[in-house]
């Protein structure tokens, strides 16, 4: 009677120190990556890679227009900013070459992506 006694109140206990224990956070290419794929079904994207603070950091960029200005902009899970501070890019790469390199553990380059230029859509009332 007692274990079970004990059992009620110490299971829930653990499960609530469990949950509220952090999370180990995903590293900054996982979220780069998944960002950049759910982002391209939208528009175009690349992963920019450099220093943040003095780390190793990518993160995923998408090509959007808007005021008929069109730019590159950082991808931070669900919205888009301009910049990121403290973040130094180095060079830019596409995406699937980006995941090649991942997945195949390679250090070497991809091509750098640079923007096209693309029509701005206007609409007239």
């Amino acid at each position: 009677m007692k274990r079970s006694i004990w059992a009620l109140f110490v299971f829930p206990l653990l499960g609530l120190a469990l949950a509220c224990a952090p999370a180990k956070q995903p590293l900054c290419r996982h979220n780069a990556i998944r960002d950049a794929l759910n982002w391209q079904e939208v528009t175009r994207t690349r992963i920019a890679y450099g220093n943040l603070y003095g780390n190793p950091h990518v993160q995923a960029q998408a090509y959007m227009c808007s005021q008929g200005r069109c730019r590159w902009l950082f991808v931070d899970s669900p919205w888009l900013v301009e910049s990121i501070q403290g973040f130094r890019i180095q060079k830019y790469y596409g995406l699937k070459n980006y995941i090649n390199m991942v997945f195949q553990g390679e250090t070497s380059a991809g091509p750098v992506v640079e923007p096209q230029k693309q029509k701005v859509k206007t609409f007239q009332q």
